[in-house]
Parts: structure tokens; sequence; C-alpha cells
């Protein structure tokens, strides 16, 4: 059925066509022939009308001018039942003086008709109408009769046009119609095949292309025709071909790929814009502990709702973002990303659990050997600060060790400095903040270093600053180290603190012109117990987690830290914070 259903809807619609155009052409053709051919008659026969009342006419004259009026009706009667046509004979004033069919005084008098008022200004006269005196439709012929250039009268010739369309029927009947007949017939016959021949090769294409829309592409097409169908055919078959070809190497492509998402040990799932899951992995269904299908939406597989949240936030605002969170007693590094111009998002799992416990590990031995070094250095620098006061050898070792002791007390306290602003990012206590009012009061700490080393400081602190989120003292200890970096490393010249708001953003800028710092340097001078200059580091006493310190103290106000240094010409360091919006 369903094979031969589209075909016969088809070779209905075109041979629908067909017989709708055959059978409009027949009929106009039919019906304007019929009209040209009774008035080609009509007119033939008024011609013959007017030649009988030419002849008619000379006999009618002597009978006129002699006044002789019962003649003259019956030579009309006469005549007109000869020629079996009606002969009407009006004087110049209208008055029927001799009628074939019917008693002339008994009829009205004439001079109005048309074709007598034609006649009486010397012109044939013509016309076809109802005629009330005998009730039929009639067709009227009317001459003047004259005698030199006296008009002497009207003499009118009608006929029945019930003969005419009699004979007009007739002739439609016997020839118009079946002649017509068979040529509708023979050109019915033409369309169906016409129609046949034009919709098969059509509907084979259609059937064919059905059966590729459902996945057979080995069909293929050959139609018995030339010309445009048989390039379409071509066309048809080359193109199944190549769908073929593509479609397998989507088909290895795809399965390559999901091989390669069920071997990948990360979760992994993707998310339409929608909220509906398209594609997860064998890692994912594990850790949420959910039989998540395609087409499930991630509310009813993922239960918790920090990572619900999450995933909300980062479809609502189509942004990339990372989160941390612990599920199933394991902790995860979620990173989800938007894929493509559809707006799908990937997120991807990490399980990051035993790099968690080394960090922990990592802080609880950093705090715990610095907490255990502090107590005996301490010792160490009290007793040496007790022996000094002998002048000698001695005096120089005791300063030797103090040296180093104050150097190891300095690292030890920046240790524990470290573990503390780690142990606060878990959970920080955050609140507004005044960068201003830190900047003054650490400057005025490092005043007296300034005007000892005779470098201008040029302090630019815009008034009204907006406040930012962050830790008042952890903030203080950042801006100390920045402000101890600038001065230790700048021997003439000066410095330069500047702060402003702009979109939304606090800026801070310092700025020295001090020994500058290598580019090979640059991207790693915020690593702990990195150092450019060994050498003058220790002659200054610096640890080699200032710049450590600062940074984590940065990113726990989720602002930005930026350096730009020249060898030779100075620093200068940008930090950007948000503002706490209070």
């Amino acid at each position: 059925m369903e094979k031969t259903s589209p075909r016969i809807s088809l070779l209905a619609r075109i041979f629908i066509g067909y017989v709708f155009v055959i059978l409009l052409l027949s009929f106009l053709i039919l019906f304007f022939s019929f009209r040209t051919t009774r008035s080609h008659y009509i007119k033939n026969l008024a011609a013959e009308m007017n030649h009988l009342g030419l002849v008619i006419s000379r006999e009618l004259i002597p009978l006129l001018q002699a006044d002789e009026v019962a003649s003259l009706d019956a030579l009309a009667k006469k005549l007109g039942s000869e020629i079996q046509t009606r002969i009407t004979v009006i004087d110049p004033e209208g008055k029927v003086l001799a009628d074939s069919k019917s008693k002339p005084g008994k009829m009205e008098n004439h001079k109005a008709r048309p074709e007598i008022s034609q006649a009486l200004q010397g012109y044939r006269g013509k016309s076809m109408r109802y005629s009330t005196t005998v009730h039929e439709e009639m067709l009227y012929v009317a001459l003047p009769i004259q005698s030199g250039d006296k008009l002497l009268g009207v003499v009118r010739l009608s006929l029945y046009l019930k003969d005419i369309n009699t004979l007009l029927n007739t002739l439609v009947e016997n020839t118009l119609l079946p002649v017509g007949g068979l040529i509708i017939a023979a050109s019915l016959l033409a369309a169906l095949l016409i129609s046949r021949s034009v919709a098969r090769p059509i509907m084979d294409l259609v059937l064919a292309s059905r059966r590729v829309a459902k996945g057979d592409f080995d069909v293929r097409v050959n139609l018995p025709v030339n010309g445009e169908l048989k390039e379409l055919q071509n066309s048809f078959n080359s193109m199944t071909h190549r769908v073929k070809c593509l479609f397998s190497e989507v088909s290895r492509q795809k399965e390559y790929l999901d091989l390669i998402i069920a071997s990948i040990r990360e979760g992994l799932v993707v998310i339409d814009r929608e909220g509906n899951i398209k594609l997860v992995n064998a890692s994912f269904r594990k850790l949420s502990g959910q039989a998540c299908t395609d087409g499930t939406h991630y509310r009813d597989t993922i239960s918790d709702e920090v990572l619900r949240e999450f995933i909300r936030e980062s479809l609502d605002e189509k942004i990339s973002a990372t989160l941390e969170t612990s599920l199933n007693d394991r902790v995860f590094s979620a990173s989800a990303s938007l894929a493509g111009v559809g707006g799908d998002l990937v997120v991807v799992f990490h399980d990051i659990t035993e790099l968690k416990k080394m960090e922990n590990v990592k802080r609880e031995f950093v705090a715990n050997v610095s907490h255990e070094l502090k107590t005996p250095l301490t010792v160490i620098k009290g007793f040496t600060e007790t022996l000094r006061g002998k002048e000698g050898e001695d005096q120089r070792h005791l300063d030797i060790i103090r040296r180093h002791t104050d150097r190891l007390i300095a690292i030890v306290n920046d240790l524990l400095h470290l573990a503390q602003l780690e142990e606060k990012g878990n959970s920080p206590d955050l609140s507004g903040v005044d960068l201003g009012e830190i900047i003054r009061d650490t400057v005025g700490i490092f005043r007296p270093q300034i005007e000892k080393k005779n470098l201008s400081l040029d302090c630019r602190l815009e008034e009204g600053l907006p406040k930012v989120l962050g830790d008042y003292f952890d903030l203080e200890q950042a801006f100390i180290n920045l402000i101890d970096n600038a001065v230790k490393y700048t021997e003439t010249g000066k410095l330069s603190i500047t702060t402003y708001s702009e979109n939304g953003t606090v800026v801070v800028t310092i700025e020295d012109t001090g020994i500058g710092i290598p580019p090979a340097s640059l991207p790693r001078v915020f690593e702990r117990f990195y150092v450019v200059d060994k050498s003058r580091t220790r002659e200054l006493g610096g640890t080699g987690l200032g710049l450590a310190i600062v940074k984590h103290v940065v990113v726990l106000s989720h602002g930005k830290v930026h350096i730009e240094s020249t060898l030779g010409k100075g620093t200068k360091i940008i930090l950007t914070f948000p503002r706490s919006g209070s």
C-alpha cells in the first residue's frame, strides 16, 4: 500500500490537471464554434433574404403605385407561402398594407420598429427580436421600395429563429458533439499516458528517498528516461553513495568517541540549554549514584544543591567556571564550559581527593615544623643576645649566628602565615576594608627608611575610595611586603603609590625606580622561596615568601595581581579588587 498510494496520488493530481485543461478547452471551442457558426449562418441567411427582398420589391412597385391594397396583400400571402418566409409591406407612415401571416388591418403601426426605421431612411434594416404578432423570436430584414427618388414603402422579410436553432442543434448533435467527444477521449487517453510517464520516475525517486531517510543507503534508482530526469537520477545515486560513505565515517567516529568518553576516568556530563542531559559517561553515573540517561533533567540526577546551583548559574549566565565540591566522600573539582554555538554546557569532574589529602598533609607539616622550629630559634636568639657584649672574634661569630637566626625566624613566621592563609581559604571570613587607611598606615611605618635613602614619595589616594572585601590584617601584611620590597630594592629615585576606582573595581599601583626584574623571572616571582638575586636577598634578609603571601591574600579577596618590570629601571605592581558592595 505504501508503494502504490503515493504514485496514485501524484498520477491523479497530474491527470486531473490535464482533464481540467482538456475539458475547459473543449467547452470553449464548442461554445465559440457554436456561436461563430450561428452568427455566420444568420449572416448568410440575411444576405439571401436581402436578395429575395430586392426581387419581391420589383413586383410590389406597380401595385403600390396603383394603390391596390387587396392585390398587394394577396401577392404577399402567395409569395410568402411559396418561399416559406413571412412577407410584410409597410407604407411610409408605418401602416401595414400587406402581411403573409396576419390580417394587415389588425396589426399595429410598424414605423418605430428598428428595421423599418432604417429602411424608411433608405438603408437595409436588420433586427432579431421577439414578435408580439406571431409570438416567436424572428429574424427581420427590411428593404425600402423606391420608384426613382420616391419612397413608396418598405418590404420586410422575416424567418423564425427556432428553425435556425433547430438546424444548428442538429448540426451540433450529429457532427460537433461526436467529433468533440472522440477528440476529448483521445486527449484524455494521451493525458493519462503522459501523466504516467511523468509521475512514475518522480515517484520512483520519492520512494527511493524514503528508503534513504530510513537508513537504506544501498538503494539505487534506474529511470527509463533521458534528459533532466536522467541527470537527476545520476545525482541522486551519487548523493546516496556519498551519504553512505559519510554516514559510515560518522558512525566510526562516534563509536571511537564513545569508546574514548567511556574510558575517561573523570566524570563527564553534557547538558543542553533546557537543563536536559545529552551525554554522560560511566564515571559520572558512578559518582552521581543515579541511573541517569539521555534526556533526564540534571536536577533529577544531581542531589548536591551546591552543584545544582553551580550548573544553573553556568547555564543562565553562559560562563565557564570551576567549583570544588564533595560527592560520596570524595572531593571533586567541577569544571563547566560552554560548547560551541549551541549553548550546551560541558561539566567535567576531576577527582582531587588524594591531592587535597596531600595538601592537608603538607600544610600540617609546614605548620607543625614552623611551630617546632620557632621555639628553639627564639631560645637561640635569646642566648645569643645574652652572650653579646664582648669585642673580638667571638662577637663577630655571634653577629653571624644572630643574623641567620633572625632570617630563620622570619622564614618560619612567613611559613606560619601562609599556613594560616591556606586554612582561611577553605572558609574565608571577609568584610569591607578601606584600602586607603591600610596604605596610609603602612607608608607611615616605612617613612623613616624612605627618608634615610633620600627617596621621594608620591602617594595619591583617591578620596571616598570604595571598600573591598578582605581581611584587614592580611591585607595590611600584603602591603607591608610590597612596600618593603620597593624600599629595599630602590637606591635612588622615587616610590609611587596610587589608588582609584574603575568599572566596579578598586585598583592599587605600587611603582618604584629600583633594580627591576629580568623578563625570564617575571612568571615565577609569586612562587614560594623563588628569589631573583639570592645573594642580595640573603643580604637584605628576604625570605622568598613575601610575594607568595601577597598573591594568596589578593586571591582570598577575589582580586588579581599583575607585575610589570624593566631591568635597571624599576617595577610596577597592579592590584585589582572588586568592590564590596557595602
